[in-house]
């Protein structure tokens, strides 16, 4: 009677090792993907660079009464302010593109300005434009 509670014991064992022995590759799996995967996030694509600097950039709309009405922010400008200037540009056809179909933009305060009138803060450019719709 002891050896059958010994051989079940072992049965359970053995399914244990090998189900440990799955999930162990499977997390190796995981992270050897997660691995490979994490250098592609940290590095910028070439179409993202802009006089060969990467720029933070967003673009928001102004208001809800005037949705077409947009703000363009760009931080880093300090590493080329000509490369900021493209990557405002960019940005805001980027929102026009997404959300009306057209890249036709008439710039309030855009890429064609003097730098004193883009300057929104230390390092950042702000642009403002309208979608022409």
């Amino acid at each position: 009677m002891q050896n059958r509670a010994h051989e079940g014991t072992r049965r359970v064992s053995k399914a244990a090792q090998r189900y440990g022995c799955a999930l162990g590759r499977v997390a190796a799996g995981a992270g050897v993907v997660l691995a490979l995967s994490l250098p592609g996030c940290a590095q910028p694509d070439e179409d993202d660079l802009f006089d060969g600097q990467y720029f933070s950039t967003r673009a928001r709309s102004e208001s809800r009464a005037d949705p077409e009405r947009f703000t363009v922010l760009v931080r880093g400008v300090s590493a080329s302010p000509k490369g900021a200037r493209e990557a405002g540009h960019y940005q805001g056809v980027r929102y026009c593109l997404r959300h009306y179909g057209t890249s036709d933009i008439d710039w309030v305060v855009g890429p064609q300005h003097p730098p004193e009138q883009l300057q929104a803060g230390h390092d950042t450019f702000q642009l403002q434009g309208r979608c022409r719709i």
